[in-house]
């Protein structure tokens, strides 16, 4: 069929949108193909309306793949990938995206790896890794050399997932983090600003114990340009953890109190004051070690429960005023103590949080949930053991020391 040098309106089978064809041309129907052939002039294919909502062409039965102009979004979108035959894609812009407080970069996971975006206020193109936005264009970022001011914490258990805080001067958004000789893990590494980052390691069991050199690369600068920045700045160890009342280790000094393996409750006796408790383990002078325990209450009780759950350098007696470093738990509030002085009223309490003191390069830490609330300024070299001593009512389960 033959259409020349005028305007047609062109019905095919059972389409729901309507053409417009222009020009001098040849349709020809071949079985499912549809075939127009020009004279040399331009063809154009019109679906004329300026309202036309979303439009789709789809391709197969199953309507799966399909090119759709998107009213809504003002795009084309396809269903599926492009592959340009290895031909350029000419007068090209990625996504714009004013990253502000109110506009927040997108996310950037698993699920958008290989995304592209432009910062329209840093001036920077971005692509996902899959964990985290990587800056394209760092030739337009001067490198400096940083340099780490300090690392917490500084020890890591092999196998066990830390979160380590590096503070100091130059971080960058190309920074990378190397550890020379280490095994293991090395995730989720966010820079927080230019003077702080965080990263997760995982020291597996390949990792020999001993003192570890952080690097911080920001693209060939490092900071171990800084004579002895970073090096030997963590250490990685294997660890004992004890468990009171098993077989290697009983409970001992035990008064008023039901035990069994890690845990310790008061007995309700009738009594109201500081005779029930118990203690366990010695951790060695200068070891650095953690306390982990979870507060619990005696069946039938949920309040009115009073007791000192912590460490000390010897177990004399039932009198609280001798621990040295101890969790308060003061009917609804938690309070700590050192050497009978408080020294932090923290308020409300959490009984299914779990809380740890920690002793590393002598200075010890409070910690609920792997949060710090709180640094002694009581240095801590001395051998050390469990020490607890309860009024009523709460005790203390998966109580473990490690060191």
């Amino acid at each position: 069929m033959k259409i020349n040098k005028s305007f047609y309106r062109l019905s095919i089978g059972a389409l729901v949108s309507s053409f417009l064809v222009s020009g001098a041309f040849a349709l020809e129907s071949q079985a499912d193909n549809i075939v127009f052939e020009g004279d040399g002039n331009s063809t154009e294919i019109i679906i004329k309306s300026d309202n036309i909502g979303n439009s789709t062409l789809y391709f197969g039965d199953t309507l799966n793949n399909f090119l759709q102009w998107n009213a809504d979004e003002n795009a084309f979108i396809f269903s599926n990938n492009v592959d340009f035959g290895g031909n350029q894609v000419l007068n090209m812009r990625i996504e714009h995206i004013t990253s502000t407080a109110g506009n927040p970069i997108p996310d950037c996971d698993s699920t958008q790896s290989g995304r592209l975006y432009y910062n329209t206020i840093e001036k920077y193109s971005y692509v996902c890794n899959g964990e985290r936005w990587k800056q394209i264009d760092e030739e337009s970022i001067p490198a400096v050399v940083p340099f780490i001011e300090s690392v917490f914490p500084t020890k890591l258990e092999v196998t066990v997932t830390t979160q380590i805080n590096i503070k100091g001067k130059g971080f960058m958004p190309n920074s990378q983090l190397i550890i020379p000789g280490f095994s293991g893990i090395i995730e989720n590494f966010t820079l927080v600003s230019p003077s702080e980052i965080t990263v997760d390691i995982t020291p597996d069991t390949n990792t020999l114990d001993g003192a570890y050199d952080f690097i911080i690369d920001n693209s060939g600068k490092k900071n171990t340009e800084w004579t002895g920045n970073g090096v030997q700045i963590i250490n990685i160890f294997s660890t004992v953890d004890v468990i009171p009342g098993t077989v290697l280790t009983l409970w001992e000094r035990t008064a008023n109190v039901d035990v069994s393996e890690g845990s310790i409750f008061p007995q309700d006796n009738g009594v109201v004051d500081f005779d029930k408790g118990g203690s366990f383990g010695t951790v060695p002078e200068n070891s650095d070690f953690s306390l982990t325990f979870t507060p619990k209450y005696i069946a039938g009780k949920s309040s009115d429960g009073y007791g000192f759950i912590g460490i000390d350098n010897e177990d004399p007696s039932l009198d609280p005023s001798f621990t040295d470093y101890a969790f308060y738990f003061n009917n609804n509030t938690l309070e700590l103590y050192e050497n009978n002085v408080k020294v932090l009223s923290y308020g409300a309490y959490n009984i299914t949080d779990l809380y740890k003191i920690i002793r590393s390069n002598n200075i010890v830490y409070y910690v609920i949930n792997n949060t710090i609330i709180y640094t002694s300024t009581i240095p801590s070299n001395s051998s050390m053991v469990f020490d607890a001593v309860f009024i009523q009512y709460i005790g203390a389960e998966n109580i473990k020391l490690t060191y």
